[in-house]
């Protein structure tokens, strides 16, 4: 315990220095949470001093079972959890004020109905009798023993305003059926009750119970639900924003791990699972089965047991193969990135065990698994899976009440144990509820929230001298010899106290936390099923209206939940329908000088975010710079999701920013007031991008410039060669000579074999530059001259090749460029002497 305190008073030193203590306006004690640790600091500092003694040290001890409450600090959804809790303080202190008035009449009432007159005796003295025959003693027969009598009212009662308010708020619990009985049986003052005398007084526990127990109650309920609605807004902008947020929570594009496969067969399986007939036949063989399943009863008889074994057998194939086709269509991945698949595949390899195995207690408990393909019914129903899907999204709150209910129960635990722990047993305090130690308070705890006869516990605790033993001492104890101690085994006067608060605070304002959750989540529900949908959204989008972009944005994310903050940005916006987008309705484009500069200040701001995250990664890294080679070390063996983005915005900020500029009006004042610095960021940004955006012209510019340079003689060269005779037969010959050979193949049905120019072609040519004209070479013979020499009546191609070959075996050749890229190169002398003719 010192030593916690030492590390708590440590922290807060370390705050006060870094922070402030009161006068800054971070300072530590400005925030609430703060001031709550700073008391139970102080608490447990005077408990550790011991300068208080006797009942004050008690409060110091106090600090010991406050402690939980910093865990709230620490966890933001307990935080949240909390501060929607403390919004519904407000209203709940006017119901609390309106229950205590009801408390006050009807507790005015009942004291002049029924006070002084539920005195009864405690043994014989039987109606008519009452006050004066109960006196002396009675005897016993059955136990053969003298009685003494005794006048005496029992522990609730009216006679009081402080105990008549204690009896209501008993019977506002349920607890009210003896109290019930007892004004039920009530004759005439100072005489004895006789069963069913007064029935009538029946009549104010019934307006009791409807106006101080049901009224009330569902008030208080009805408040704090209003308390979580608070976080909707209150006016129409606030709920359409909230809603969209939600929306926004809601639909977020998950993450996928794997790739799906991309092979042809892979793709034919995808396709078939995500039919329509597919989904069809997959949800009718599930509602025959549980059709036969609901059909099922004892003793059967052995035809119908064939039967039932039958359909298991053929539907539990049904399952195998529904299982084998999403494993073949989206790979084993695939059934870690979607849950339901996931799902299918547990109740199918459970349900094999009813099968495989011979155990004839594992095959009866693999069959339970067969109950969860109601399951696979029920999300196969879009609204049904639609509550299904809130119920699962609401785990994580109810996750948060539930550690919330026990922090509550631990300081209440904890501070019983303190105060009742020594207390003796009485009618219900003993073995099965006690606070002798911090379990045992837990577990009496619980049993108290769940309708345990609780006020018999709060009696037995309340137990005072001369019942109990204030010390144990010779003072208290006749005879007593041994060593004298400052405790005993009383109770404690304020724990009626206690038990009310406790009940208030556990039982009638956290357990109906579940409520307010339960309600907040399906009333997002309800609004977007009722919503009506609006082109220019101007009370937001509607559910579908939001998938359909959902559903755009998924275009362009690669199965990740971000696109590319410029050129997947733009596309999104190019293909998304206003009014977050480009794309009007009837499928034009929406893009005037506005649209330009709003797209300008969106990439401006995305950037802005995507700055702001890789400072902070930045400043992760130089804080926790010495662990970076274990994280390496980590994600080499749990690698994470592919990165498919090198500079990707997220769904959510994505989405946040459109609204932001595309459709201000769904955004609070109060939400733009917090803009104000990003916006001002993201004009910084937006001159940024305007001169980078400039720049990068002016160097595409130049680069096109270059390019158009050295593709103009490419150019000039491939319309010369089109518009030559020469290349023209020949290209002409090469397309007949490949369709004929297609021809033969198809004939054959074999591969088709594309002409190709032989390896003996390809050879090396070195060329001279020739400076003399054509008439002043010695020796030289026009190529044209020397296909006349041959004196033919019907020129060929071929003709003129085996001239060349004949020039080329005699003597250098001349080559001279003609066409219109390499005129200027002019005249080459080429040696062809050595070379292989073979393939021309």
């Amino acid at each position: 315990d010192k030593l916690l305190t030492a590390v708590f008073a440590v922290e807060c030193f370390v705050s006060v220095v870094s922070k402030g203590f009161i006068l800054s306006k971070t300072a530590y004690l400005r925030s609430a949470w703060n001031v709550v640790d700073f008391v139970i600091l102080c608490l447990s500092l005077v408990d550790m001093t011991g300068l208080l003694k006797g009942s004050l040290a008690k409060v110091g001890r106090l600090g010991r079972a406050l402690r939980p409450l910093r865990l709230v600090k620490r966890n933001k959804g307990l935080r949240d959890m909390m501060e929607a809790l403390f919004a519904t303080l407000p209203p709940i202190a006017y119901v609390i004020a309106l229950w205590v008035f009801v408390f006050l009449v009807f507790a005015i009432v009942a004291m002049g109905s029924f006070g002084g007159r539920l005195f009864l005796c405690s043994y014989g003295a039987e109606y008519p009798q009452g006050k004066r025959e109960c006196s002396g003693v009675e005897i016993d027969s059955s136990r053969g023993i003298l009685v003494p009598r005794a006048w005496y009212k029992p522990s609730y009662h009216f006679d009081s305003i402080v105990q008549a308010t204690l009896t209501l708020f008993r019977i506002t619990t349920v607890k009210y059926v003896d109290i019930l009985r007892a004004t039920m049986d009530i004759t005439e003052v100072d005489i004895s009750p006789s069963k069913g005398y007064s029935s009538q007084n029946s009549i104010f526990f019934v307006c009791y119970l409807i106006v101080g127990t049901f009224f009330v109650m569902n008030v208080f309920i009805a408040f704090i639900v209003d308390g979580f609605n608070m976080n909707r807004g209150s006016s129409p902008v606030d709920v359409s924003h909230n809603k969209l947020l939600r929306q926004i929570e809601t639909h977020t594009p998950r993450q996928n791990w794997f790739q799906l496969p991309k092979n042809s067969v892979s793709r034919v399986f995808r396709r078939l699972a995500e039919s329509k007939r597919f989904k069809g036949f997959s949800l009718a063989c599930v509602g025959i089965n549980v059709v036969f399943m609901l059909a099922d009863h004892a003793d059967p008889t052995p035809g119908f047991a064939a039967l039932m074994n039958a359909q298991n057998l053929i539907f539990f194939l049904e399952l195998v193969f529904e299982v084998i086709v999403n494993l073949i269509g989206f790979g084993p991945g695939g059934f870690i990135d979607d849950t339901w698949k996931f799902f299918d595949f547990l109740v199918m390899f459970g349900s094999a065990f009813s099968y495989i195995s011979s155990s004839a207690s594992v095959a009866k408990a693999a069959k339970a698994f067969r109950l969860f393909r109601v399951i696979r019914l029920m999300r196969m129903i879009t609204a049904v899976r639609s509550i299904l899907e809130t119920m699962i999204s609401s785990l994580p709150q109810f996750g948060n009440i539930v550690l919330l209910l026990f922090l509550a129960y631990s300081m209440f635990a904890t501070f019983f144990v303190q105060e009742f722990g020594l207390t003796k047993f009485g009618l219900r305090l003993g073995p099965t509820a006690q606070f002798i130690n911090f379990p045992n308070a837990m577990i009496a705890c619980y049993q108290i929230v769940t309708a345990d006869e609780w006020m018999m516990i709060m009696d037995d605790v309340s137990v005072q001298w001369p019942e109990c033993t204030p010390r144990v001492d010779s003072t208290y104890i006749y005879g007593y010899e041994g060593p004298a101690y400052s405790f005993g085994d009383c109770g404690n006067s304020f724990a009626r106290f206690y038990f009310v608060a406790f009940k208030l605070i556990c039982e009638s304002i956290l357990l109906n936390l579940f409520i307010g959750v339960i309600l907040e989540k399906f009333g997002f529900i309800t609004d977007e099923i009722s919503a009506k949908e609006d082109l220019a959204w101007s009370t937001g989008p509607s559910g579908t209206q939001f998938l359909e972009y959902v559903h755009t944005f998924e275009k362009f994310a690669a199965g990740t939940p971000m696109v590319s903050i410029s050129a997947g940005t733009s596309t999104l916006l190019f293909n998304q329908k206003v009014p977050l987008g480009f794309l009007t309705h009837d499928g034009g484009l929406e893009l005037e000088e506005v649209e330009r500069v709003g797209l300008k200040y969106i990439r401006a701001e995305l950037n802005v975010l995507l700055r702001r995250k890789h400072l902070a990664t930045e400043r992760f890294h130089q804080r926790w710079k010495v662990f970076y080679p274990l994280f390496h070390a980590l994600a080499q063996v749990v690698p994470g999701p592919p990165k498919r983005f090198v500079n990707g915005v997220q769904f959510v900020d994505l989405t946040k920013v459109l609204v932001y500029w595309r459709k201000p009006s769904l955004t609070p004042d109060v939400v733009k007031a917090g803009r104000k610095e990003i916006v001002e960021e993201a004009i910084i940004m937006a001159c940024a991008l305007t001169i980078f955006e400039f720049l990068r012209r002016m160097v595409a510019r130049k680069r096109k410039a270059e390019t158009v340079a050295r593709l103009s003689g490419a150019m000039m060269l491939s319309r010369w060669m089109r518009s030559d005779q020469h290349y023209g037969r020949r290209s002409e010959h090469y397309r007949a000579v490949n369709v004929e050979l297609s021809e033969t193949a198809r004939g054959r049905r074999t591969t088709v074999l594309r002409l190709e120019w032989p390896a003996a072609a390809l050879v090396s040519l070195v060329m001279e530059q020739e400076t003399g004209a054509d008439e002043t070479i010695p020796g030289f013979v026009e190529h044209h001259d020397m296909v006349m020499l041959q004196k033919l009546k019907v020129l060929r191609p071929k003709h003129g090749l085996e001239a060349l070959r004949r020039g080329a075996a005699a003597g250098a050749v001349v080559i001279k460029f003609v066409d219109l890229v390499h005129k200027e190169l002019g005249a080459r002398r080429v040696d062809m002497r050595g070379w292989g003719w073979d393939g021309w």
